[in-house]
């Protein structure tokens, strides 16, 4: 874990004689304010405040420093003020530039640093390509409690980064957690998914879709797939129910996931739940295609559906020669509008064309799901 070292205390520097209450830090690019509690009505004149570009030391009478601190960067002293009020000092530090890297106050007042001082050293370690010493401050900002840090460590333990750090589900699960108990919608999303899977834990569908449904409370859309297949499959605590996997899938087709209108296509093709149509069922392939070219078409649609395999084809041709034609227009249009400027010259521009097709456009009407939803109102 990341530590800062403090100041050492000598035998001649008095301690302070009762413990107060802890200052406050806040943060931001363009500067801090630091606010620290003195006692009622104590004047100005026994404050000694001490500051220079690189370091701050305020102390009370002849106290032991009440605040000490060093920068990374330096602070604009002539924009930089203090002032008394009759509990407390409040101390608004201005930086020269504005950049996103914190300050380190040691106060008698607090044993630990603030974490979001830990979390803002870890992005100016990280900055510098010091992975090791940034994760060790954002360890610190997380065991904090600091939410952003708990988020960001429960990311770098999941998947691998740039960070020296080998994923551990255990670790990343811990996290996830604590990210969760703060309401975080992804958070709860993640958890969802380590029970789905059985990651780290046991694999329990009934706790599973109780962290995806309070994620979705939350506002997140993600879980809406997981749930769907959760009910589709049924298992590990939860009883099969079509009409909730159906109802699910839609809501996550209705997000853009092409994964979903994959299943849709399988419902319709095998007439579970809905009835069996296969133009329909072929519509959703299409449409995840237009989404995600790259996206796995189940063998099991190609042998409900013959003619799904030439249709499939059909289309990405239609697509690629549309594609084709509208950058080739666009190439002639160019050419034409620079002849025209050129008009006068003895020797016309020569141009050499690279041309690149990019993956089918994505789709992001909804016209299917309407046309969807409205036979599953006739079927019922």
């Amino acid at each position: 874990m990341f530590q800062l070292m403090k100041p050492q205390e000598t035998e001649t520097v008095p301690k302070p004689t009762k413990k107060a209450i802890e200052y406050k830090l806040t943060q931001s690019a363009h500067g801090f304010v630091i606010i620290f509690p003195i006692e009622p009505n104590t004047p100005k004149s026994k404050i000694n405040f001490d500051l220079t570009s690189t370091g701050i030391c305020v102390s009370v009478g002849d106290d032991q420093p009440a605040i000490a601190g060093c920068f990374l960067k330096n602070i604009n002293t002539e924009k930089s003020s203090w002032e008394v009020t009759e509990k407390t000092v409040e101390i608004t530090l201005t930086k020269e530039t504005p950049e996103n890297w914190p300050v380190f106050i040691h106060s008698p007042y607090q044993e630990k640093i603030d974490p979001h001082s830990y979390y803002l050293l870890s992005f100016f370690f990280e900055g510098t390509k010091r992975y090791t010493f940034a994760f060790d401050a954002l360890m610190s900002a997380a065991d904090g409690g600091h939410y952003h840090s708990i988020l960001k460590v429960a990311t770098i333990l999941t998947t691998p980064t740039n960070f020296p750090i080998q994923p551990n589900d255990e670790k990343a699960l811990y996290y996830w957690k604590k990210a969760g108990s703060m309401d975080d919608p992804q958070a709860l999303f993640m958890v969802g998914c380590f029970h789905f899977s059985g990651t780290a834990c046991e694999k329990d569908f009934k706790l599973a879709a109780k962290y995806f449904n309070e994620s979705i409370e939350k506002g997140c859309e993600a879980p809406y797939y997981n749930l769907g297949i959760l009910y589709l499959k049924g298992g590990n605590g939860v009883e099969p129910n079509h009409e909730l996997a159906y109802a699910n899938l839609i809501k996550a087709a209705e997000a853009l996931s092409p994964d979903a209108m994959i299943q849709l296509a399988l419902m319709r093709s095998d007439g579970i739940y809905v009835k069996k149509d296969l133009e329909i069922s072929r519509e959703w392939v299409k449409k995840a295609k237009e989404l995600d070219s790259t996206i796995q078409i189940p063998e099991q649609l190609f042998e409900n559906d013959k003619t799904l395999a030439s249709a499939i084809l059909k289309e990405s041709e239609k697509k690629t020669e549309t594609k084709k034609t509208e950058v080739e227009s666009d190439v002639v249009s160019d050419i034409e509008s620079d002849d025209e400027e050129n008009e006068m010259e003895e020797q016309p521009t020569r141009f050499k064309w690279l041309f690149t097709f990019s993956s089918l456009a994505v789709v992001t009407g909804l016209s299917l799901l309407s046309f969807e939803k409205n036979n599953k109102d006739e079927e019922l």
